[in-house]
């Protein structure tokens, strides 16, 4: 659980940061948001994601 947190927790922040300087800069704050293709499975978060959900779910199931 922690590792899923912990590839979850860097584009989020940048997502939170680009929501917050949305505001005061559309281009800087957009390039912000952008960090979310991170979450794609293909990419390293997204992957880690995955793979991390699959484990606790085998985890889980053969207990």
């Amino acid at each position: 659980m922690q590792n899923i947190i912990i590839a979850f927790s860097g584009p989020a922040i940048c997502l939170f940061v680009g929501v917050a300087v949305i505001k005061a800069n559309l281009l800087i704050g957009l390039v912000y948001c952008f960090h979310i293709v991170n979450y794609y499975p293909t990419l390293q978060d997204g992957e880690n994601i995955l793979k991390n959900i699959i484990r606790s779910r085998k985890k889980h199931e053969s207990i």
